[in-house]
C-alpha cells in the first residue's frame, strides 16, 4: 500500500504505518529521509519520534541527504543537539548539499 493511498484514509492510518516502521528504520534511511522530506501528515507525537530517530541516524551514518532533510525541515532546531550540530560542522566543509541547505536555513533564522 502506497503513503499516498495510506494518507488519503486519514491520519489515524497514516500515524499506525509510520510508528510500525520507526524501528526498522536503521535498514531504510532513504524511507526516513523521504518522509521526513516531504513531510507526510502524522501527529505530533508521532513526528517528534521520526525526526528524533532521524537525528540519531544522521549522527550515525552521516547522510548527507538525511541530514540535509533535518534543517530544511520546519520546526526541527538543529542547533539545539549537540552530537547533530558535530556532524553539520563536518559535513559543510564536505558537501555542498549540507552547506547550501545550512544557509538557507540560518537565512531564515529558524536554525
Amino acid at each position: 500500500m502506497s503513503l499516498e493511498v495510506i494518507s488519503m484514509n486519514g491520519g489515524d492510518g497514516i500515524d499506525r504505518v509510520l510508528k510500525s516502521w520507526i524501528p526498522s528504520l536503521e535498514e531504510n534511511i532513504e524511507l526516513a529521509d523521504m518522509v521526513l522530506y516531504y513531510g507526510f501528515w502524522m501527529t505530533d507525537e508521532v513526528l517528534d519520534h521520526w525526526v528524533e530517530e532521524c537525528k540519531r541516524l544522521a549522527i550515525i551514518t552521516e547522510n548527507e541527504s538525511l541530514i540535509e532533510s533535518l534543517i530544511y525541515r520546519p520546526g526541527v532546531r538543529v542547533k539545539d543537539d549537540e552530537s547533530l550540530k558535530k556532524v553539520i560542522d563536518k559535513k559543510l566543509t564536505e558537501s555542498e548539499r549540507v552547506k547550501r541547505a545550512f544557509c538557507s536555513k540560518i537565512s531564515r533564522r529558524d536554525g
